[in-house]
């Protein structure tokens, strides 16, 4: 009977004798799942963007859309796959959308320290570590000065 040998680390361990080790970096689940979540990171912020809201204001920038992706791949312990989203997930919206602006650098930096302390929060503290998260962030849009006419931080 012939098996699968094991994958560790995108290897194949247990070559046969005298053969190299095939790497595999991007197996069929994880393209998979990376196309899920990149569908997903472009269909959150567009469907965010068209719900109808009373006067002016618009949802966007308060519920954050590009963050639902990443936020579930952390969550979903994908860690290889919500750090390649944060870096791939603001040049596709801006290929497809125009939004964000083209220095999309410093979304993707953003999304990349949202995963890495999302990754950290749940590995070091669990559960708890996502209340702490919460509980930043509440404390941060509670007391963060509003800028002119309530709408959003103050302009440096």
């Amino acid at each position: 009977m012939h098996s699968t040998p094991p994958l560790r680390f995108g290897i194949v361990v247990g070559a046969a004798a005298g053969a190299s080790p095939v790497v595999r970096f991007l197996t069929v689940s994880l393209a998979r799942e990376l196309g899920i979540l990149l569908c997903l990171s472009v269909m959150f912020p567009f469907m965010i963007h068209i719900i109808p809201v009373p006067g002016d204001s618009q949802q966007g920038p308060r519920l954050l859309p590009m963050f639902y992706a990443p936020l579930l791949a952390a969550l979903w312990g994908r860690a290889r796959s919500g750090l390649v989203l944060a870096l791939a997930a603001p040049w596709l919206n801006w290929a497809l959308t125009s939004h964000p602006a083209p220095p999309g650098a410093v979304v993707m930096m953003e999304l990349l320290g949202f995963v890495l302390v999302l990754r950290f929060l749940l590995a070091e503290v669990g559960a708890p570590g996502i209340a702490i998260l919460v509980l930043i962030n509440w404390l941060a849009l509670r007391y963060y000065p509003p800028g002119p006419a309530g709408g959003g931080p103050v302009a440096a």
